[in-house]
């Protein structure tokens, strides 16, 4: 069942809330560079030292700005016509999602850790990363898996539907068009019309040059072909058409 029609349509999408205040590089200084191969002798000289950047798009174009770890808010939500919901993230001590009336009076939705609550054709969607794991054991450790869910009303109260399971629980997003593109720490994502699709890989389409301490902490796009990651040291941009990408490095 739909959320009311007296929904108010305008979401406020809580992932970075800095960026609109963080200094802003021009893309005239960053370099076209070969990544050195994980564990050689020059990988450690090139992480040493380096800014951790993040991109996003204003107006349809590229900007980029320096990623820090206060950017990530541990409260994010979206307005509804009735008020708002408001997701947290406590880690280990598991956050919640509730509804706030126009009162101030709250309601429990949901137990989990809640890193993005978004409109997505009109309708309310969030994440929650608070989910069961499963051991990778080629890098020996547990990975939370994280899942989508669509927000329902239902009943005169707000229930939630489980749209499918990650394969990792996601890092960054960004919507372009009909699609939702997320990153986690070794995937890339598009979400259209709710199916799941893995763009890439990172240890398939990066081979031996990206382990998986190079962390996307960002993600933007301005078309199907034109994907932007933020990492350390500048960005990446990749084509998920021909499976390349290119890497940007900042210029000291």
């Amino acid at each position: 069942m739909a959320i009311p029609k007296t929904l108010l349509f305008l979401a406020v999408i809580i992932i970075l809330p800095c960026a609109a205040q963080a200094q802003k590089y021009p893309l005239s200084n960053f370099v076209e560079t070969l990544l050195p191969k994980p564990g050689s002798n020059d990988w450690y000289p090139f992480l040493e030292g380096t800014y951790t950047f993040k991109v996003s798009t204003k107006r349809g174009k590229l900007t980029i700005g320096e990623w820090d770890s206060n950017d990530y808010d541990n409260h994010v939500g979206v307005v509804v016509g009735n008020g708002h919901i408001i997701g947290t993230d406590e880690g280990e001590f598991e956050g919640e999602l509730i509804f706030e009336d126009s009162a101030g009076e709250t309601t429990l939705i949901k137990k989990g850790n809640f890193r993005f609550i978004f409109y997505y054709k009109h309708e309310v969607y969030f994440i929650d990363t608070f989910a069961p794991t499963r051991f990778d054991a080629p890098h020996l450790q547990t990975i939370e898996l994280g899942a989508l869910y669509k927000l329902v009303w239902q009943n005169n109260a707000y229930t939630y539907i489980k749209i499918f399971d990650f394969d990792e629980w996601p890092l960054s997003m960004c919507i372009l068009n009909d699609d939702i593109l997320l990153t986690s720490w070794n995937y890339c994502y598009r979400v259209h019309n709710l199916q799941k699709e893995i763009i890439f890989k990172k240890e398939t389409i990066f081979s031996d040059t990206i382990n998986r301490s190079f962390t996307f902490n960002s993600i933007a796009a301005t078309d199907d072909r034109h994907i932007f990651l933020g990492v350390d040291g500048g960005y990446l941009q990749l084509d998920p058409v021909d499976k390349s990408y290119k890497y940007y490095k900042y210029k000291k």
